[in-house]
């Protein structure tokens, strides 16, 4: 998982300080929705039977200050994931999505910050 995490005012100007928090909230969202892809890319390359339902339920959400990408609950998902208590009873280990996407996402968060870094810069300078 990858945090932005701050606190009080960047600078004296309240419109710089919004400026940053839109920043945050932007690079959150950018990495969330290129999470949602990654998850789906590789669901799609490791599921062999696939219906459609549990990739239809991969999604970005805003849980307080923070972005999070998730399966919206489904039952059978942590067993998916391999985590449940059942893959360890049964032959099947896990895609591990979720885990090989925040690997993924954590080596690419300076790229995906860029386009809201550009927009900060402009709403900065201008």
């Amino acid at each position: 998982m990858t945090d932005v995490t701050y606190s009080g005012e960047y600078f004296n100007d309240a419109e710089y300080d919004t400026a940053m928090h839109l920043f945050v909230e932007e690079s959150q969202k950018d990495i969330a929705d290129a999470g949602v892809e990654t998850v789906h890319g590789l669901l799609q390359s490791s599921i062999q039977h696939p219906t459609g339902y549990y990739e239809s339920h991969i999604q970005s959400v805003r849980y307080g200050g923070a972005q999070q990408v998730d399966d919206d609950n489904v039952i059978y998902g942590s067993w998916l994931e391999g985590v449940s208590n059942r893959n360890d009873e049964t032959r099947f280990k896990g895609y591990f999505s979720f885990r090989r996407a925040t690997q993924t996402l954590q080596a690419q968060a300076e790229v995906l910050v860029q386009p809201a870094l550009e927009r900060l810069v402009g709403r900065l300078n201008s």
